[in-house]
Formats: structure tokens, C-alpha cells, sequence
């Protein structure tokens, strides 16, 4: 049964497991190191909000929380990671339509917003799907330099709150 909830200290060492190398932790977390450290991990509690865990059957397969950028009101979905032992099977799509029901809730705001760098195609589709459009993109570089397109795209509130039939899974 797929359940998810808020995530605990105890979850961290399971969550730091989840990106299996270091592309994946760098889609996940760019500015952290690989392999994820629990240590790395205490210091987003402190800075970010609405921490998830995703579970299968009780095992750990995903993580995900919200955040704000400076000068910016709307939240961010951020840090999401789904075990790739479970990709593809819409547990992931499950996982994004939960983080913005809890945000929109939470925040009470017109949008909500998620970036993603560019290479990762099947997470750029997933957003699109499910209502997400792009409106930035900025240059970052990865752990060797190579420049990365990071994609900002965000989803209005009322794309959900009238039945958009792209996001009939949200409030289910």
C-alpha cells in the first residue's frame, strides 16, 4: 500500500539511500555531495518545510519538501526523489499531486512552483502533464562543471480548483 506522511528523523538514513549515484542526487539536491550524508540532510530540515516520506508496503521510496525563494511568495516543491526500484509505475505522479494539494493547502497561494534541470526529461514530462508550465530558465553547472539548464515552472491554483482533467488525481 502506498502511504506517505511526515517525515521523521528515522527516515533519514533510509532517504539518503534513495539517489543511487550521483546524477541522481544531483537532480534531487544539486548543491549536496554523494553520497547523501545524514548530516546534509538535518541542515534542509532547518531551512525547508512540509518534509514527506513516501512509503510502499512500509518500506521508504520517496521524499519530497517545500521551500521559498527570497523575494518570492509562491512555495516550491523541492528535494523529490522516488527509488528508481519504483519509477514508472506512477508512484512519482502520485508523489507531486500530494506535495501540491499539501502546498496549496498550507500556503494558501496562487501558485506553486518546481525546477528541474534539464536533462531530466521524464520528471520535465511529468510536470507538463500535470498542469506545470516553464517561466525561467537559469544556468547552473554540476559537480565537473558542465553547464545544466535548471528549469523553473510553475502550476496556478486555479488549474486545480476548477477541474483541470490533468489533475483529477490532486484531490482524490
Amino acid at each position: 500500500m502506498f502511504i506517505y506522511r511526515d517525515t521523521k528523523e528515522d527516515d533519514l538514513e533510509a532517504i539518503c539511500r534513495l539517489p543511487k549515484n550521483e546524477k541522481e542526487l544531483f537532480f534531487m539536491f544539486p548543491s549536496a555531495t554523494y553520497p547523501l550524508l545524514v548530516s546534509q540532510m538535518r541542515e534542509i530540515f532547518k531551512k525547508r518545510y512540509g518534509h514527506t516520506t513516501f512509503l510502499y508496503n512500509n518500506k521508504i521510496i520517496g521524499y519530497a519538501n517545500l521551500y521559498f525563494l527570497e523575494n518570492d511568495d509562491s512555495p516550491y516543491i523541492g528535494h523529490l526523489i522516488l527509488s528508481s526500484d519504483y519509477r514508472g509505475r506512477g508512484y512519482g505522479k502520485r508523489m507531486i499531486e500530494i506535495m501540491i494539494k499539501k502546498a496549496f493547502t498550507l500556503y494558501k497561494n496562487d501558485k506553486i512552483k518546481i525546477a528541474v534541470i534539464n536533462e531530466n526529461t521524464k520528471a520535465l514530462l511529468l510536470y507538463m502533464k500535470l498542469g506545470f508550465f516553464p517561466f525561467k530558465a537559469s544556468l547552473r553547472f554540476d559537480k565537473e562543471g558542465r553547464p545544466k539548464v535548471l528549469i523553473s515552472m510553475e502550476l496556478e491554483k486555479k488549474k486545480v480548483e476548477y477541474g483541470d482533467s490533468k489533475l483529477q488525481g490532486v484531490w482524490a
